[in-house]
């Protein structure tokens, strides 16, 4: 009975467009909000099943779920499958073609939308202070609060598009009070048509505004834990637009989540799909965005996913008419027309292979024009020839839902998911394994459409100049973003031999320097070059100053004194030593001798500089470069701070009297001893 009983449906289902000849599929599906089974705990998933056999729930240690089986009204060939949960988070979904009649479920399906979780639309209008936070949460990325003060505080928002609601309906709102910091009032504002507000409000009657008109809902939640707030839109009129929601909270802090108009059920993620004795199964889920609209193209989106499907190695997919391969796929529709879409997995070991195939019908709304933006974020500026470099880019919309889109450099292509607002802006770093003088393009693409470009160049140091600074960054003639190259090099141990005869020194030096160094060295002819005062980014200004005064010169001695602007101005060591490790390339092939001086000692707090002084050192070390530790030199001396003079300027201290004579002597003996070059 059993043999004819197969018989009968394999040649059924070989007819279905599924083409479905197995007696059995499992379905391991995953609830995605777990925090919010302790409120809602009917969950949903939508599987393509075959038509008639049966369908039941088990949690992961066997035990049956209630579920219901809602077969599809429409086009698409996925039932939708809802079931009770538990404690666990994962549950099989099982098919059996058996017509057995399946146990009576009666459970009452859940409806509902959600109006408000994780992102606001930028084009609504808002007031208060809006802090997303991640931590507590209850659902999605973020929940919501606002500031933390003794008083009322409040955070609204318009709702856009509104929300159209039936007498019968419920407003969800999950609501967590800080148990350390306790609110005594809680209260929604409801806003309907023509602006008319409705203030449902729990805990004591604090907010005591004139004109106000509150209903009491009673006790405020439990402190410490998330809680749902229920409100009856009858309370509101029959067939109530609401057009904005308020939150408030009197004292203390109060985090909030998840604003639904109903109780939608759980959503669920398929994890694996299985059907009995096959070596391979195929299937994918689908997430559908849009309608959008670009340049006169208007288009959905869509990212396929092949994850769930078992036994494969191969994944290849036919878009209507388009062959592509891979695991994930995204991929740009044309608004106007359905899509087929199949999946072919394939497992070439075992010569085994199935299909899952379905026709997407999307829906006819009105397109959004895309509002998107990218931007570089601030970065390296110098770095060493063939170094690896991570570029930060911060990708955002301003439409009114998520957006996916790729980015994509160095044939790399990385699927994001753009929420709605500038605080939700995606933030990652673009690698570039090895950096060689060139240009690169930066892009964000939807499908084959670039939907905005940025370029980046790599150019040796030697290339740039001043024209080049822009703000923090150096900058291109067509607005592309420059990163500096420096050469490996090493200084030559013998361009430092021989008898002395000018010296120039260059940076910033304590005023009064040049008579006491002068008196010192009377015999050599000495040139000051002190660093210019600019509103530019010090690091890379005088860098680029010296680069212009070392054209077309030679020099024969060269004392670099640090940028004591870069210092004051806590420019990041590696930064700060990037455009001193250049200025140093500069002068290698321009001057016999180098003499680098370290930071001097800060007063009165003289770690502040150290770091950078330890930089210094250890790239004149690494360049053959000959040092002066000016740390070491003054901070030895038990009453080292007497000789330094605090200025306005706490930290734009420079020694003084007996701190310059110090510092002089030991340039003098630098070249009486040690280079031997004064005769």
């Amino acid at each position: 009975m059993r043999k004819k009983f197969s018989c009968f449906f394999i040649g059924y289902f070989i007819c279905c467009s599924l083409a479905f000849s197995y007696s059995q599929i499992t379905a391991i599906v995953e609830v995605q909000q777990k925090d919010l089974k302790q409120f809602q705990s009917i969950a949903k998933a939508e599987l393509p099943f075959p038509a008639g056999g049966r369908v039941y729930v088990t949690d992961m240690a066997g035990a049956k779920m209630d579920s219901i089986r809602v077969l599809p009204v429409t086009q698409s060939n996925r039932d939708i499958i809802y079931f009770k949960t538990n404690h666990h988070d994962q549950y099989y979904v099982i098919w059996l073609s058996d017509e057995k009649k399946s146990d009576t479920t009666v459970f009452e399906i859940p409806e509902g939308r959600v109006i408000l979780d994780d992102y606001l639309n930028p084009s609504a209008r808002t007031s208060g202070f809006w802090f997303w936070v991640t931590n507590p949460r209850l659902s999605g990325i973020f929940s919501h609060t606002g500031r933390s003060q003794k008083f009322v505080n409040y955070h609204y928002t318009a709702l856009l598009p509104t929300e159209q609601t039936k007498a019968t309906s419920f407003l969800y709102q999950y609501v967590f009070i800080d148990k350390n910091n306790p609110a005594e009032e809680i209260m929604l504002e409801l806003q309907t048509q023509r602006r008319k507000s409705f203030y449902f409000s729990w805990g004591s009657d604090v907010i005591k505004w004139k004109g106000i008109n509150k209903i009491a809902m009673g006790r405020l939640p439990e402190k410490g834990k998330w809680a749902i707030l229920v409100v009856p839109v009858e309370k509101m009129g029959k067939d109530v637009e609401i057009t904005g929601i308020g939150f408030y909270n009197a004292g203390g802090r109060v985090f909030w989540d998840y604003t639904t108009i109903g109780n939608p059920a759980l959503t669920t993620k398929i994890l694996e799909w299985k059907k009995k004795d096959s070596n391979v199964s195929a299937f994918y889920q689908k997430e559908i965005f849009g309608p959008f609209s670009f340049s006169g193209d208007t288009f959905y989106t869509g990212i396929f996913d092949g994850s769930c499907s078992t036994g494969a190695d191969t994944f290849i997919w036919n878009i209507d008419g388009k062959k592509y391969s891979g695991r994930t796929i995204f991929e740009k529709f044309d608004a106007k027309t359905p899509s087929y879409v199949s999946l072919v997995c394939k497992n070439y070991k075992l010569k085994s292979s199935d299909v899952f195939s379905e026709t997407i019908i999307f829906p006819q709304t009105l397109p959004e024009d895309l509002k998107l933006y990218l931007r570089i974020s601030p970065h390296k500026n110098i770095l060493r020839l063939q170094d690896s470099f991570y570029l930060p880019v911060q990708i955002g919309s301003l439409m009114s839902g998520i957006v996916p889109v790729e980015i994509v450099a160095e044939n790399k292509r990385e699927l994001l998911k753009v929420l709605p607002g500038k605080e939700n802006a995606c933030s990652i770093d673009l690698f570039f394994p090895s950096t060689r003088p060139g240009e690169h393009e930066i892009e964000l693409k939807i499908g084959y459409l670039t939907i905005l470009k940025k370029k980046l160049k790599f150019m040796l140091i030697e290339d740039i100049n001043l024209e080049n600074l822009d703000g923090l960054h150096l900058v291109g003639r067509d607005g592309e973003r420059i990163v500096g190259l420096v050469p490996d090099y090493k200084f030559s141990d013998a361009l430092k031999k021989g008898k002395i005869d000018q010296l120039t020194i260059i940076g910033d030096f304590p005023a009064g320097f040049e008579d006491v160094i002068s008196g010192y060295l009377p015999e050599i002819r000495i040139e000051f070059l002190r660093y210019p005062e600019t509103k530019h980014y010090h690091a890379l200004y005088n860098m680029l100053w010296l680069k212009k005064q070392l054209h077309n010169r030679q020099f024969d001695t060269v004392i670099l004194f640090p940028s004591l602007s870069s210092l004051v101005h806590r420019t990041p060591v590696d930064e700060y030593i990037s455009s001193f490790d250049a200025s140093i390339w500069f002068l290698s092939s321009r001057a016999k001798r180098i003499i680098c001086l370290t930071p001097f000692p800060s007063v009165p707090s003289p770690d502040m500089f150290r770091p950078y002084a330890e930089a210094v050192i250890e790239c004149c070390k690494k360049r053959n470069i000959d040092y002066i530790d000016l740390y070491d030199l003054y901070t030895r001396m038990p009453d080292w701070v007497q000789m330094f003079k605090i200025g306005s300027n706490v930290y734009g201290n420079f020694p003084s009297g007996d701190g310059i004579r110090i510092l002089a002597e030991r340039i003098y003996r630098l070249f009486t001893t040690d280079f031997s070059g004064i005769q």
